[in-house]
């Protein structure tokens, strides 16, 4: 009987503790693309979280003189940024630390459900790259009008799988030839031939990147079957 009353005392306790707990969770989503104003093509980016999309919440439960936490967004690399745990509310929203220029202001969304928001950039730099061969491309890089900087560095980046980034093992491995690149080389066509580095019976997936501020624009990715 002693340990009955125990047990019965145990689960009572359990029970309000969980009622107690029963906090508010995260019930919004929040979703867009990041996308060059003037093609209308999303940015393309490294996968590791160029880009980001930031929140700051406006809330009167945040007195004057404190702050709430930002809630930064990575994007993926396509341009697409997704964060489906977010708390309902109202907030501010801008981007920063990505290879483009913001044209926007910072914005007002209300969050409650799934909200999506697109936002409209200028690109540091726009690359195009064309299978010239079995083994050899021919890239271009251009600065969109309107954009001030000097071009830093070109790499030339390859892998047997389809995830091509400087954030992946690309460089580990070897895969990327980095070039040191200036303003002059803009707007001229160059041809790269990967020549003995692509082997016969493989898939090879090939892109263009290209700094400025320490920042990298990326190009589509390049298919070659051997």
């Amino acid at each position: 009987m002693k340990n009955l009353a125990i047990f019965l005392l145990a689960a009572f306790t359990l029970s309000a503790c969980i009622k107690e707990d029963n906090f508010p969770q995260p019930n919004a989503t929040f979703y867009g693309k990041i996308i060059d104003v003037e093609t209308g093509e999303p940015i393309i980016t490294s996968t590791h979280g160029a880009g980001v999309v930031r929140l700051i919440e406006i809330s009167e439960k945040y007195p004057d003189n404190t702050a709430p936490q930002d809630i930064n967004i990575g994007g993926t690399g396509s341009g697409l940024f997704r964060n489906t745990m977010i708390f309902s509310g109202t907030y501010k929203a801008t981007l920063h630390n990505g290879p483009f220029q913001y044209l926007g202001d910072t914005i007002e969304v209300r969050l409650n459900g799934t909200t999506e928001q697109n936002f409209d950039v200028l690109p540091n730099m726009r690359i195009r790259v064309v299978k010239d061969s079995e083994t050899s491309i021919t890239y271009q890089v251009d600065r969109p009008e309107g954009i001030t900087g000097d071009l830093q560095k070109i790499a030339v980046l390859y892998n047997t799988w389809e995830t091509v980034d400087l954030g992946t093992s690309n460089q580990v491995l070897g895969n990327a030839e980095f070039i040191n690149a200036h303003s002059g080389m803009l707007g001229r066509e160059f041809s790269y031939d990967f020549g003995t580095k692509f082997e016969a019976g493989n898939d090879y997936y090939v892109r263009i990147a290209a700094s400025m501020y320490g920042q990298w624009n990326y190009s589509p990715i390049i298919h070659f079957a051997l």
